[in-house]
């Protein structure tokens, strides 16, 4: 991850305000302290001279880093006039970003709406446009597609992972500074998941604990994740509330991977080809059936 400056801010409205789903990540990750929350592997490229697939080294995050930064990225985006229940749209290439993207949404007390970066350009505006949302988080890999987007949509700002022109940096976010006081009733809307899904904090808890019996996941697992929008952060926020590692490996096909499950210790995927191609010992799949991505619309 950049090299962000953090603060040891609470979000608007102290802990005790936050979604339960949230508050139980955070509490996590201050208990786990310097353990490796998520461990984001870069997409392969062709290696010079060769066919074969290369990358630079993996970017990580520990878990005391993480729960900082989304409290006091919480804070910011209250100082940029997130209000509770507002809609924070997130498009991100990067694991690492979607997953801090939409827990600093819920730590504000907004609805997080993940957004595939491999959709259209026109569907993605049409989503932005049905949801209202006002603030558009994203990553430098999806940046071009978010600002067309948020040009034919409502969304008067674009924040970046990273150094991005015409966007307000996220590291602006983690600046410190008095955050207004949250206000008002507490939101319902958790995640909108469109055109299939839209959870409440309630549902958001009942799919999470219906989750953990068919894929259970423990602390001392380490999940490689391939998968995108709902089932990422599901099962990432299953994951990290149980104290386990995940690696981020979108952009990867499974046949890739098995130098990362060997590296990283991996003991769960969530691609039926990962866990059987392992040669490096037992990989258990985290993949629960109905398909956590196609929920039935409410």
């Amino acid at each position: 991850m950049d090299d962000l400056p953090v603060r040891g801010d609470e979000p608007p409205g102290g802990t005790a305000a936050l979604p339960p789903v949230t508050r139980t990540l955070l509490e996590t990750a201050r208990r786990r302290g310097r353990h490796p929350a998520i461990i984001e592997l870069t997409p392969l490229g062709p290696a010079p001279g060769s066919g074969a697939g290369h990358a630079p080294g993996p970017s990580a995050l520990g878990y005391s880093e993480l729960a900082t930064v989304i409290t006091t990225a919480a804070r910011g985006l209250a100082r940029r006039g997130a209000r509770p229940g507002d809609v924070v749209a997130v498009l991100a290439e990067r694991g690492m970003d979607e997953l801090i993207a939409v827990h600093t949404a819920l730590a504000a007390g907004c609805c997080a709406q993940p957004l595939d970066p491999a959709a259209p350009l026109r569907r993605t505006a049409a989503a932005l446009t049905r949801s209202d949302a006002r603030l558009l988080l994203t990553g430098r890999g999806a940046a071009d597609t978010a600002l067309a987007a948020a040009e034919s949509s409502r969304v008067r700002q674009v924040v970046a992972f990273g150094e991005v022109p015409a966007t307000t940096p996220f590291r602006d976010l983690l600046l410190g500074g008095p955050a207004p006081a949250a206000g008002g009733a507490a939101p319902v809307r958790a995640v909108l998941d469109h055109p299939r899904a839209e959870l409440s904090h309630d549902d958001l808890a009942e799919r999470l604990a219906k989750l953990a019996v068919s894929a259970p996941v423990e602390a001392s697992d380490v999940l490689l994740a391939t998968r995108t929008g709902l089932a990422f952060t599901l099962l990432t926020t299953l994951a990290l509330s149980r104290g386990a590692t995940v690696v981020s490996a979108r952009g990867h096909v499974p046949a890739q991977l098995a130098g990362a499950v060997r590296r990283f210790g991996v003991t769960a995927a969530d691609h039926p080809e990962t866990a059987a191609r392992s040669r490096f010992g037992a990989v258990r799949l985290c993949d629960p059936e109905p398909p956590i991505d196609e929920p039935q619309a409410p």
